[in-house]
C-alpha cells in the first residue's frame, strides 16, 4: 500500500529547491508538457479508474487525468508545488511519502 505522513522528508534539500522555485518550475513544465505519453497511459487504464499521481508537481497530469474522467489523488512533498497545483484547480495534498510499495490499493 501507500502510506503518507504530514511530517518532513529525508530529502529536504530537494523539497526546499522546489518550494523556492515552484512558480518558475510550474511555468516551465507547462510550456514543455508533451501530453502524448500520458494519453497512451490513459488508454491502458479502465475508464473512470483510480490513479495516484505521486509527485504531482504543479498538477498538469492530474488535471488531464481528472478531465478524462479518472479519480485522481494528487500528492507532492513540496508545499510550493502543492500550492501551484491547487492554483490550477487540482486538489493536491501535501505529504512526505514513506514506505511506498507499488501495486497497492488506494
Amino acid at each position: 500500500g501507500v502510506s503518507v505522513a504530514e511530517t518532513g522528508s529525508a530529502d529536504r534539500p530537494t523539497l526546499d529547491f522546489y518550494d523556492a522555485e515552484a512558480a518558475r518550475y510550474a511555468a516551465e513544465v507547462e510550456s514543455l508538457n508533451d501530453p502524448a505519453p500520458l494519453q497512451r497511459f490513459m488508454a491502458e487504464l479502465a475508464p473512470g479508474g483510480r490513479v495516484l499521481d505521486l509527485g504531482c508537481g504543479a498538477g498538469w497530469a492530474s488535471a488531464m487525468l481528472a478531465a478524462a474522467g479518472f479519480a485522481v489523488r494528487a500528492v507532492d512533498g513540496s508545499p510550493g508545488l502543492v500550492a501551484e497545483a491547487r492554483a490550477r484547480g487540482v486538489p493536491a495534498e501535501g505529504h512526505a511519502v514513506r514506505g511506498f510499495r507499488g501495486a497497492g490499493r488506494l
